[in-house]
């Protein structure tokens, strides 16, 4: 016997829930597999700042297979420098299970008034906080809502939205990564910098050497 199917139109179909509406409703919202392989730098644009490693470890051999770069193929020289292929990746869902958009936050701006405070704290013969160093990093904290382009959030367009913001940021980060390392002084301007998801909506940014620390493939994984 025959049996009659419907199509159900496009418009029609259930859309892909936001970050914030599969959290809300209980749901575990995890980074994808392929996430966790962006090396990503912040010095310098998109195209030359992005690389991508084997899984999520860098490994220490010096003859394993070195990273790919993100960005494939960038337009001829006598154009306008538009890119015109990244890697597969770029495809790829930012989150299992997918979602339509996320608001993130940037941790170490998140913690630098409170970081502040904590250094600051006043003395008992310094009622008045004159002995504060520095000024108190205040409305510090940074809110993006990423959307996706098509149905789904992709890792392309969570990093095209989000690496132009850090770039903007970084003399905020380098002066809130030295107060967190204990320092008065912001690190200097030509200090590299990492970027790193943390969870879905919270991005870190760490120093490279710090990154390149906690990313090396450790005995333990395979």
């Amino acid at each position: 016997m025959d049996v009659e199917t419907t199509r159900i139109p496009a418009a029609q179909q259930t859309p892909t829930p936001s970050y914030e509406v599969r959290k809300d409703a209980g749901e575990f919202v995890q980074l994808s597999a392929d996430v966790r392989r962006l090396r990503w730098s912040l010095n310098g644009p998109l195209a030359t700042s992005v690389q991508v490693m084997k899984d999520r470890w860098i490994d220490p051999d010096p003859n394993a297979a070195p990273p790919e770069p993100y960005c494939q193929q960038a337009a001829a020289a006598d154009d306008d420098g538009t890119i015109t292929s990244w890697h597969a990746v770029a495809q790829s869902p930012f989150t299992e299970p997918k979602v339509s958009s996320v608001t993130i936050h940037v941790d170490p701006l998140e913690d630098w008034e409170w970081q502040w405070l904590e250094m600051n704290e006043p003395y008992p013969n310094d009622p008045d906080g004159s002995c504060a160093v520095g000024e108190r990093p205040v409305d510090k904290e940074v809110r993006l809502e990423v959307k996706a382009a098509g149905e789904f959030l992709t890792i392309h367009d969570y990093v095209s939205a989000v690496h132009p913001l850090l770039m903007g940021l970084r003399g905020d980060l380098l002066a809130a990564l030295a107060l967190m390392d204990g320092q008065d002084d912001p690190f200097p301007p030509e200090t590299r910098l990492m970027a790193a998801c943390g969870w879905p909506n919270a991005i870190r940014v760490k120093r490279e050497q710090d990154w390149f620390q906690r990313h090396t493939k450790p005995a333990w994984a395979t």
